[in-house]
């Protein structure tokens, strides 16, 4: 809601006019820019219903207002047609969701003009900082990438062969893990070098595919085989509540994908890494990381991942600004273009 500012038809003026602008549930967190809680909307003297926008009788309510550089934009809300108590979790969710929308939003309204990169000047990106610093460099997202989530089941001719293709997989990634350590030695602090160790150590330990292996020899393929022994792995992960903990299911879930790709392609296509490389994409692993030339890589954007992720350790190692958390809808736009 955004009534100060849009022009409407005679239409639209008419139906509108039943309600004054700024008024109602929605209008008050829009006007006051406070998040609004109400359990018992309809008893709420500030409630506003107008019959003509067919809207749904809803007992709950929870807004938050949208804005980006001090502007206001519009209000997220969400509504619930029975009673019942918004939780500070919710308040949260919703809060953090509307300050990734505000710069969307904005930057769809306004148009800018594009550079000769393809990026959009002036375009912001918000997200999480997990590695201080700043940067001028080109985005660039490493292909291929390989989606656990969208491996499906399937059925293999041969389970032994399937077997040997899956571990033959887990083996060249295991080199490559031990390569991407050797080449940053000397770069990176011995702390920080020892993830490679453990990643390298994760890949040895048969628990970790061991589900994987006994569902192929059922018959599962290698794909969708992987795919279920990471999820068996990672739920306990998930589950915590340490957040350093937490982030080690990303890191299983980023060897996985490694392994994945292995399976899916006989053949990984090298990239080319310009100079002052920005390494953008969903997740942005230390393996991903390690594929970059040290005195080439300039930073890291990424949409999954925190401050206390491995990639995020890495980077802080490295000196590179880092920012996770940044909505696909926003980065995609940005390989290519100087960031």
């Amino acid at each position: 809601m955004r009534p100060a500012r849009h022009r409407r038809s005679g239409a639209q003026r008419r139906r509108l006019g039943a309600l004054r602008a700024r008024r109602g549930l929605v209008g008050t967190v829009f006007a006051s820019g406070r998040a609004l809680r109400v359990d018992a909307a309809q008893s709420d003297p500030r409630f506003r219903r107008i019959e003509a926008f067919g809207e749904t009788v809803y007992r709950s309510f929870l807004g938050v207002r949208i804005a980006s550089g001090g502007r206001a934009i519009g209000v997220l809300s969400v509504r619930h047609v029975s009673q019942r108590a918004v939780t500070d979790g919710e308040s949260a969710l919703l809060a953090r969701a509307a300050a990734t929308l505000g710069p969307l939003v904005l930057s769809a309204q306004e148009p800018q003009p594009p550079t000769a990169a393809g990026a959009r000047a002036g375009l912001v990106l918000p997200g999480i900082a997990a590695s201080p610093g700043a940067c001028v460099g080109v985005g660039v997202a490493p292909l291929p990438t390989a989606n656990l989530d969208a491996v499906s089941d399937r059925s293999c001719e041969d389970p032994t062969l399937e077997e040997d293709r899956f571990r033959r997989a887990v083996q060249e990634v295991r080199a490559e893990v031990r390569d991407s350590g050797a080449r940053l030695a000397r770069t990176i602090p011995s702390e920080a070098h020892a993830m490679f160790r453990m990643y390298a150590a994760l890949l040895d330990d048969e628990t970790l595919f061991a589900g994987g292996i006994d569902r192929i020899r059922a018959g599962a393929w290698a794909p969708g085989a992987l795919r279920a022994a990471v999820a068996e792995h990672t739920q306990a992960f998930d589950a915590m509540e340490d957040p350093y903990l937490r982030a080690r299911g990303e890191d299983v879930r980023g060897l996985a994908r490694r392994v994945l790709l292995r399976l899916q392609s006989s053949a990984t296509a090298a990239t080319t890494y310009p100079e002052c490389t920005v390494l953008i994409g969903e997740e942005v692993s230390v393996a991903r990381i390690a594929d970059v030339p040290p005195e080439l890589l300039a930073g890291i954007v990424c949409t999954r991942g925190s401050p206390h992720s491995h990639a995020a350790l890495l980077a802080r190692a490295l000196r590179i600004p880092a920012v996770m958390g940044v909505m696909d809808a926003t980065l995609a736009r940005c390989r290519g273009g100087r960031l």
